[in-house]
């Protein structure tokens, strides 16, 4: 059975938070991660090739069709400027 106080669990758990991660903890699968923006189009919007051009021109990585709409993958760097080319043509 718990016998502990509540004010104690959140003070540990608070402490296990804040403590330095050792060497071999997990967080070395994530350095180094490229973030990355996913727009979603409808592909009534516009024909595929001039999509695919539009969005590869402004700085997007990939372009794919899933169902019937486009996923364009970006940078996170690239998004405004992939979005902002996508709302000119719109």
């Amino acid at each position: 059975m718990y016998d502990r106080q509540p004010q104690q669990t959140v003070s540990e758990v608070r402490h296990s938070l804040t403590k330095p991660a050792e060497p071999w903890c997990c967080k070395f699968g994530f350095v180094d991660v490229p973030c990355k923006s996913i727009i979603i189009v409808g592909k009534s919007a516009m024909p595929e090739d001039a999509l695919m051009e539009l969005v590869l021109e402004a700085g997007a990585e990939d372009m794919s069709a899933e169902g019937d709409e486009y996923e364009i993958t970006t940078p996170l760097e690239g998004f405004e400027n992939v979005r902002t080319a996508l709302e000119k043509q719109a």
